[in-house]
């Protein structure tokens, strides 16, 4: 079976259309990527993309999108109600099928590290971080989420939102 993983980054633009087509764009020109979606939201200026495929080409999907996010985005001028901490903002990585944790880990840290020799300052959090106040409950919040949507009888709405990510 092929190796999945899901990455969901978010970047500081959820207004300018025409960017955040540029910022799809970019992932969407990496063979072996499957872009699933991209979800602006203008109140707090942000877009949260989702993408997957083997876990290189994600990685290199996501340097793409770093990089056009990093050229595009003036930080300077940002407006958002959401805390702002670049242009991009948050990349979790999400193994899906027959990607270890471990592998998921090592792929955030070559981002981290692709980042960094572009003098981008980069946190690791959850299983990636370093120091343990950096491990916090956004997994169990997922979690939380997810057993809400089931208890709430909305299981084919979950089973729906995993499978059309797996094919």
């Amino acid at each position: 079976m092929k190796k999945i993983l899901l990455c969901i980054p978010n970047i500081s633009e959820g207004r300018n259309i025409e960017l955040i087509g540029q910022v799809a764009d970019a992932i969407k020109q990496v063979d072996g990527v499957k872009f699933i979606s991209q979800a602006p939201d203008g109140d707090h200026n942000r877009t949260v993309f989702t993408y997957l495929g083997e876990p290189e080409a994600v990685l290199e999907a996501s340097k793409a999108m770093a990089t056009k996010a990093i050229e595009l985005i003036d930080m300077t001028q940002h407006k958002g109600s959401h805390p702002r901490l670049g242009a991009v903002d948050v990349v979790p990585y999400v193994p899906l099928q027959n990607v270890k944790v471990k592998e998921a880990i090592a792929i955030s840290k070559q981002f981290g590290q692709f980042l960094g020799e572009h003098g981008v300052p980069v946190f690791y959090y959850e299983d990636s971080a370093k120091n343990e106040e950096r491990k916090s409950q956004i997994g169990n919040l997922m979690q939380d989420r997810l057993n809400l949507m089931l208890s709430q009888g909305r299981r084919s709405s979950v089973l729906g939102i995993l499978s059309s990510l797996l094919t």
